[in-house]
């Protein structure tokens, strides 16, 4: 029996969303044009409407529809904008601002850890010097992004003081790199109980910590950054992002209570909707939030009419409203795919179902349907964000959904008994966390599993395979003649095998049989030693936002066995959270002077064991060869160049002596330790090729290759003539990053080979 779609809200919804993306993306309208758009249209749609013509009054509702949501967020755009200006144009100022995102890190980035945040300003004034003649406050509603040294809290309400600059940051009218709390607001009571939350949930494994606050209100800042990617790669990410599961268990829940109270219908939608309003407050105005918020709305109002919620309806006016009050969630991949995925579980799921009950019990294959056409639905986007496919997604979604349900009822349980009884919490939350370590195993043994992460072709020519096979697939469904379906699903299949051909067959940058990968990671140093397949240890991070987590996605390194940071400066350790977040890092070595220091605190945040390494220390690590040759020559408490451990290494038949940044005075101590000379394949250059070099030293090492890490046109003025020919002259090739970016090296047959650079200093 087929369901009957009540469509005719859609169009409305189309006009809405287009016209909200093009008021936002740049394209400015007058808002005249807006309001006479209005105006015809609703014209149109009142004479049509009496003349009985459908089509030209759905035409004309659209015209409204689009002008409307074009006024609204251009009328918007620009007060948010001139609120942005106001604040800049002021300079220093104070300001109190409403936190509105979770805090992401940015460990080092100016020397220190500092934390990023979305935020709201609500009053602002120039920075106050003389008390007594301090301007008065401005009332404000500008978007901003801030940054600060402590992580506050969503809804938290701080007083700062910052220097604004404009913003090129989505929606951000002003951001404040270097903001000053200086007060901090006493919290509202939605902020307390998420903090109630918070501390009934302290005692719960670290393992699963994380994954409850994520599951139940989308806190994911303490899960641990490989449990992050673990989960994005087993196609379980969306489990940590409240969405329309949260508000049906929701739903489900309280409707289920007052109708076994009886409750009259009013009533029962009165309480099906606070309990919707409340939770999205408490977790905050995320995209998908406000979608599913849509989507209750229009299930209290047919409970309280006393008619079926119908579901593409609710889509469509959900769409339509938040287009109108957010139009900024138009250029949203999140929103897209939210979208998307109700869609396809509203209108694909039950053919799919259908299908699938030829072969399974009709319950399971409605419920093996959902996760299989929601990950069908959003894949064109998910390969805009990043061109890769998790194979065992759904199989992944299956198996976790029996763990699903259980840890998302707890864990609102242990919500709500946060507010009031504190030890009842404490005890549901390790309920919730036993249920949650279930999803942690089968996200872990998913992401572990040969060919979890495939690639898929970049670019529109991916967006566009992904739909022809998403296409095909419903096809095989929808098509009611047996051959166009089998015809439909083979065309499927053979998409999908052309384009894993298409993106393994790409020339890639990366040599293949790579022993030893030098990144070019701009001003820094980042190495490579292949261990295993799919697993490296990495000799330093590079700098922040210098590309760690992609060298080792394009070096298809998933597990790190040993990261070593020689030294605690930014060019070397400061990418530390992008490789945790990138990579599954097992062990940590770092210097003395860097113990202490935020990198360390990282490792040993996310439960990676960190050691101090003396000279003379030694590592098997599959067929890399570890061996300190020197820890630091430096004073204990000095964080200087000098302080860098000195590595030598072989993988697999390649060796490797890694200097780090050492200067004259610790290349004389280096020196006596290699009376007799050293002989390597490759030697990386101390300090990116500087003029602080040791020719004794470089006399003593006979290499191969010399390679130079240094960022393009960087103000230190590296690498110089005197290092480049001081270890050139001995060496059958000098590499530089700078030139030839990504340096790769390894033995083949007994003969050492290297990447060719167009540029080659080599001779």
């Amino acid at each position: 029996m087929s369901t009957v779609h009540d469509a005719r809200l859609v169009p409305a919804a189309g006009a809405a969303w287009a016209a909200a993306l093009v008021a936002t993306s740049g394209g400015r309208v007058p808002l005249g044009v807006a309001v006479l758009l209005v105006c015809l249209g609703c014209g149109g749609a009142a004479v049509a409407m009496l003349r009985g013509s459908r089509i030209a009054a759905t035409c004309a509702l659209v015209c409204a529809v689009a002008g409307g949501v074009t006024g609204v967020a251009t009328a918007q755009g620009d007060r948010e904008a001139a609120s942005g200006e106001a604040i800049i144009a002021a300079g220093d100022t104070e300001a109190w601002i409403t936190v509105t995102s979770q805090a992401t890190p940015l460990t080092g980035w100016d020397g220190g850890e500092r934390h990023r945040v979305a935020a709201t300003v609500s009053a602002w004034r120039p920075q106050c010097r003389e008390p007594p003649s301090c301007a008065p406050w401005r009332a404000s509603d500008a978007p901003v992004m801030v940054s600060l040294e402590a992580p506050p809290r969503r809804g938290d309400a701080l007083r700062v003081e910052a220097l604004w600059v404009a913003s090129d940051r989505g929606r951000a009218a002003a951001v404040a790199w270097d903001a000053r709390t200086v007060e901090v607001g006493p919290p509202s009571l939605l902020v307390a109980w998420r903090a109630s939350f918070d501390r009934a949930t302290a005692g719960v494994d670290p393992s699963s910590r994380g994954l409850v606050r994520g599951m139940v209100v989308g806190d994911t800042s303490s899960m641990p950054p490989s449990q992050e990617r673990e989960m994005r790669v087993a196609g379980l990410a969306h489990l940590t992002a409240v969405s329309g599961a949260h508000f049906a268990i929701l739903i489900m829940a309280s409707g289920g209570a007052m109708a076994a109270m009886r409750a009259p219908r009013a009533i029962r939608a009165g309480v099906i909707l606070a309990v919707a309003v409340i939770f999205a407050a408490l977790v905050g105005a995320e995209s998908s939030v406000l979608r599913a918020l849509g989507m209750a709305v229009a299930v209290a109002l047919a409970t309280a009419w006393g008619r079926p919620a119908r579901g593409l309806a609710a889509l469509a006016a959900s769409v339509t409203v938040l287009m109108v009050v957010e139009p900024e969630l138009s250029g949203s991949l999140g929103f897209a795919m939210s979208v998307l995925a109700v869609a396809a579980i509203v209108l694909w799921s039950p053919r799919v179902a259908v299908t699938l009950a030829r072969v399974v019990t009709p319950g399971l294959a409605r419920v093996a349907a959902i996760p299989i056409v929601a990950q069908a639905a959003v894949t064109p986007v998910l390969v805009v964000i990043e061109p890769r496919l998790g194979p065992y997604a759904v199989i992944a979604n299956l198996a976790a959904g029996i763990a699903v349900l259980p840890t998302m009822l707890v864990g609102a349980t242990t919500l709500v008994l946060a507010a009031g009884f504190p030890w009842a919490a404490a005890a549901a939350a390790q309920l919730a966390g036993l249920c949650a370590s279930a999803i942690a195993m089968i996200a872990r043994v998913s992401a572990g599993a040969p060919g979890s992460w495939l690639s898929w072709p970049a670019g529109v020519l991916g967006v566009i395979l992904a739909a022809l096979v998403t296409a095909c697939l419903i096809a095989a469904t929808v098509l009611h003649h047996p051959s166009r379906r089998v015809a439909a699903l083979v065309g499927a299949c053979a998409l999908t095998g052309a384009s894993l051909a298409v993106a393994a067959g790409a020339e890639s940058p990366v040599m293949r049989d790579w022993d030893i990968a030098v990144c070019d990671v701009g001003q820094g140093d980042m190495l490579l030693l292949r261990a295993a397949p799919g697993a490296a240890v990495v000799i330093d991070t590079g700098p922040p936002g210098g590309g760690a987590s992609a060298c080792l996605e394009r070096h298809g390194v998933e597990r790190v066995p040993v990261l070593v940071l020689t030294h605690p400066h930014q060019d070397h350790d400061g990418a530390v959270v992008s490789v945790l977040g990138a990579a599954t890092v097992e062990s940590a070595w770092v210097a003395e002077a860097g113990a202490r220091g935020p990198a360390a605190s990282a490792l040993a945040g996310a439960g990676v064991p960190v050691e101090v390494p003396r000279p003379g220390r030694q590592e098997q690590v599959g067929r890399v060869a570890l061996t300190v040759l020197s820890e630091a020559h430096a004073d204990p408490g000095e964080d200087g160049n000098d302080a860098s451990v000195i590595v030598h290494a072989a993988a697999g038949e390649t060796t490797l002596l890694a200097l780090g940044d050492l200067e004259r005075r610790g290349q004389q101590g280096l020196l006596t330790q290699l009376s007799g000379g050293v002989a390597v394949d490759v030697v990386k250059v101390a300090h990116h090729g500087s003029a602080d070099q040791l020719p004794a030293l470089a006399a003593r090492i006979d290499a191969v290759v010399a390679v130079v890490t240094v960022g393009l046109d960087n103000r230190h003025g590296h690498p110089t003539d005197e290092a480049l020919e001081l270890y050139g002259a001995g060496a059958e090739a000098l590499l530089r990053t700078d030139l030839c970016g990504d340096v790769h090296l390894g033995t083949v047959d007994g003969a050492l080979t290297w990447s060719r650079c167009p540029t080659d200093v080599a001779r």
